[in-house]
């Protein structure tokens, strides 16, 4: 089985991870009105991230990142951020307030993506370089088996960093979350894990075995998460490599913020 087939690096800051989450709110007003942590930011990369201690709407680092794998696996590989190289699907499946940056999937591990547009006052979560393991993928069947397959990936990486704005985000290293539990999965039809070669259904249930064995999956990484960044351009980039797996990651996110009350589409 390829392992690196279950590595992903969020774009340029999806690489990083940022985040305080879960209040709901729309624009940089409300997030800051209701999660004192974060508002709207045009400061230093260093007032832009997230410290890996903070809670974002009430979720720790290492929940954002469950979710952010229950988001990218719950995608269609059509519609799915992960195989998009120009940023124009950046806006899939998103929802709530805070947005998730993905890295690719590709025959070089490298994007530019100059065509992502992300509403005003959204939190983004960038993954810089992280992997899962699963029962779906004969990872084992216990938290246990699954944590340690998953911490075995990322304790071969190097040369890991994220730049916003271009400066580099300080301490990388820190940024490397795990999920605090295992998590469940809920597949589309057409999902990544079929497209890789997996049984994998689909819905919620692995498919074999009496009664319904969840899809569950645990996750370890590099993540950044960003308070909101202020209206206009910024650039993420994020990069990372396995070499025992022949695996590089290198992707550069060119987005647009949009400005209050602006659609995004």
């Amino acid at each position: 089985m390829n392992r690196a087939r279950r590595l992903f690096s969020l774009l340029p800051l999806t690489a990083v991870a940022v985040t305080t989450l879960l209040a709901a709110c729309s624009d940089s007003n409300s997030l800051a009105e209701n999660d004192p942590g974060i508002a709207a930011n045009s400061g230093s990369t260093q007032t832009m991230v997230v410290p890996p201690g903070e809670r974002v709407f009430g979720r720790s680092y290492g929940e954002w990142t469950a979710a952010w794998w229950q988001w990218a696996y719950g995608i269609p590989v059509p519609s799915n951020p992960l195989f998009d190289e120009t940023g124009s699907l950046c806006s899939s499946g998103q929802s709530g307030p805070v947005w998730f940056l993905a890295g690719v999937f590709n025959a070089t591990g490298t994007a530019v993506r100059n065509a992502c547009v992300v509403p005003a006052g959204k939190v983004l979560l960038v993954p810089v370089l992280n992997g899962e393991c699963s029962n779906v993928e004969g990872n084992g069947t216990t938290e246990a088996e699954w944590r340690a397959c998953a911490a075995a990936q990322m304790d071969l990486a190097v040369d890991v960093a994220a730049n916003l704005d271009g400066a580099p985000v300080p301490d990388i290293a820190s940024y490397r979350v795990q999920s605090p539990r295992a998590y469940r999965l809920t597949l589309p039809d057409n999902n990544i894990l079929q497209l890789f070669g997996y049984d994998a259904p689909a819905g919620s249930c692995m498919p074999t075995g009496p009664g319904c064995t969840r899809y569950r999956s645990f996750a370890d990484g590099y993540y950044v998460m960003l308070a909101p960044p202020s209206p206009g351009p910024h650039t993420i980039h994020v990069h990372g490599a396995i070499p025992t797996f022949g695996f590089t990651l290198d992707v550069t996110y060119h987005l647009k913020v949009q400005s209050p009350g602006r659609d995004s589409h």
